[in-house]
């Protein structure tokens, strides 16, 4: 995906409330995470009594001291990446006590490439080290054995989430959040709302009024990111190859 609304660009971010909180809320609408999307309820908008809240639940990190000073009370990049990946959570329909515990296992890294509207870098390589650490734990796994996703679409609980780490992006529920999360940027670059696809009973995903995906009922219920990215690809391909795919036919 296209690098969109980085939000790096607030790396050397310092500010007192009520600052940090108008940020946050210009970078939740910006990156969609208003509650389009997703199977939690609507969270509340970001205000300084929710910031606090947060920093007293610690699902951001406490509040660091002044450049020339001990005084407290200042938000810098890290509390700003963990309020976005909470919101993707929170959309997702994940309780506060849960999002404190990924909070505050995850590297700034990690927590970035839970929020939609990053370099997807950021995930690949969370999910390579991901893979790398668990291999260390295995037993003894032969060395062409594949790294597969066993747990179906349609099976995602996000009030159970695997206990084998505080984060991980080998587990699905945290992938399936940003999936979820970011439809509604992709939805505007495609159709220029946020409107979400339409499901027929046919399996028809429509997006938009120029683009339709019909798929077989039965591979949807057990399709796995691989695939869905698969599918993606393959279309993209298509779509950019499409002269060379009617070249030599008739265009009557």
């Amino acid at each position: 995906m296209t690098l969109k609304y980085d939000i790096t660009r607030f790396a050397d971010l310092h500010e007192r409330l009520p600052r940090f909180a108008e940020i946050t809320g210009e970078l939740v609408e910006a990156l969609g995470l208003e509650k389009t999307g997703g199977r939690g309820p609507k969270a509340e908008p970001a205000s300084d009594r929710v910031i606090r809240d947060y920093v007293r639940r610690r699902v951001l990190s406490p509040t660091l001291r002044g450049s020339d000073s001990d005084e407290r009370g200042f938000y810098g990049f890290r509390h700003l990446v963990e309020f976005l990946a909470a919101r993707v959570l929170l959309n997702d329909g994940w309780p506060l006590e849960k999002i404190a515990e990924r909070n505050t296992g995850a590297t700034t890294e990690e927590l970035l490439s839970l929020i939609p509207g990053q370099s997807e870098e950021n995930e690949a390589l969370a999910l390579a080290r991901s893979f790398r650490n668990a291999a260390k734990d295995r037993p003894s796994v032969a060395k062409d054995t594949p790294v597969i996703f066993s747990r179906r679409l349609a099976g995602y609980s996000p009030s159970t989430p695997p206990s084998a780490s505080p984060w991980s992006f080998s587990d699905r529920t945290i992938v399936t959040a940003r999936r979820r999360a970011e439809l509604p940027m992709l939805m505007r670059q495609i159709t220029g709302d946020g409107a979400p696809p339409s499901v027929r009973r046919r399996i028809a995903l429509e997006f938009g009024d120029r683009l339709t995906l019909l798929i077989d009922q039965d591979w949807l219920q057990q399709m796995s990111i691989a695939d869905a990215d698969a599918i993606g690809r393959t279309v993209s391909s298509a779509l950019i190859d499409y002269p060379n795919l009617i070249g030599g036919r008739d265009s009557k």
